[in-house]
């Protein structure tokens, strides 16, 4: 039996995430900047009708509201200066938290030495019946393979102790010392076909882009952080002119049908009792609604006077499509439990 890391999941996902605003990696000058979709879909359209939206709508929460960074539309203070460079690559990240095992573990992986693990399998009983739920795996497993830009991601430290990760965390080590794992290296391959999923991930803390699928998994190429922001910086390098725009829509259509098809979105979600897709549903449709003709609090307009921005308007119908179109992907990532990031060279 392996030891539960001493910190919650939320805390290594804040962490990873302030790390990532920070620069933590240190993987070369031409290392991208990660943003918040919010914040380029702000740079990219003007945003200079934000002193319109209701910052308690949902709208608001999905595009600014839950990544570390600048003041988001309604502070005070101008917008973040963000990269001008047009090519955008996105990247989804569902954070884990690792279970320890020491040398003496009986584990047939990693025989006599230590080594991490996190898993990718739910588990519950229906009408009585123990139930083993791989369908989260399986939808984070369409969602990279329906999008090849994309970079869909587990990230799980290195450090399994509370005082290690801060330790981590204060030396922007953090990123580099975690595994990042692609879902489909959890793929159970019998005869070159796809036969079924593994339960868990895992990996030495001294050399986390080298893992293993458990049960009974051959050794397969992972990455560090490093190596992940490295070929991240190889993909914005390679990135047609398409920009953050073209690349979101190309998203969702690659994405709609067979994630709300899925046996996960048909699983009821952690919000207001629907199901989860249902609750994408909702959340794009409330667009329209978390614009506001008029401000209801003078707290939330920007000064206007301090950004060199057009005077503030509702938002047009092509520019309407574009949040739209962004609030469904971003609601789409909540409900998988990931963080959505966009990375500028």
């Amino acid at each position: 039996m392996g030891t539960f890391a001493g910190f919650e999941e939320k805390e290594f996902e804040t962490l990873a995430n302030a790390s990532f605003v920070l620069g933590a990696p240190n993987a070369g000058r031409n290392t991208p900047a990660l943003f918040s979709p919010g914040q380029v879909l702000e740079r990219t359209m003007g945003f200079d009708f934000s002193v319109y939206l209701d910052p308690t709508s949902t709208t608001y929460r999905l595009l600014f509201g839950a990544y570390p960074g600048p003041r988001t539309p309604g502070a005070t203070t101008p917008p973040a200066q963000l990269p001008t460079a047009a090519r955008s690559v996105n990247t989804f990240v569902q954070y884990k938290r690792p279970e320890y095992f020491t040398q003496n573990h009986r584990q047939t992986v990693w025989r006599g030495q230590p080594f991490l693990r996190f898993s990718v399998r739910s588990r519950y009983r229906l009408n009585g019946q123990p139930v083993d739920d791989h369908s989260q795996l399986e939808t984070l497993d369409r969602l990279a393979s329906n999008n090849p830009g994309l970079k869909v991601r587990y990230a799980c430290p290195s450090a399994w102790t509370r005082n290690d990760l801060y330790a981590d965390y204060t030396r922007r080590s953090l990123i580099s010392n975690c595994a990042f794992t692609d879902p489909r290296n959890l793929s159970h391959v019998e005869n070159g076909r796809h036969a079924g999923w593994h339960d868990y991930w895992t990996y030495q803390p001294t050399n986390p882009a080298l893992g293993r699928p458990n049960p009974s998994g051959p050794s397969r190429e992972s990455q560090t952080g490093d190596g992940f922001m490295e070929e991240i910086r190889r993909s914005v390098d390679a990135q047609p002119s398409n920009g953050f725009r073209d690349e979101v829509f190309q998203i969702q259509t690659n994405t709609r049908e067979s994630l709300k098809e899925s046996r996960f979105f048909a699983s009821k979600s952690d919000l207001r009792g629907r199901t989860k897709a249902q609750t994408v549903d909702q959340a794009t449709k409330s667009t329209k609604k978390d614009f506001l003709d008029t401000p209801r609090d003078e707290n939330w307009l920007v000064n206007s006077s301090e950004l060199d921005y057009p005077p503030p308007r509702l938002p047009r119908d092509d520019e309407m499509e574009v949040v739209e179109t962004t609030v469904e992907v971003a609601a789409t990532a909540r409900e998988l439990g990931l963080t959505w990031m966009t990375a500028f060279g």
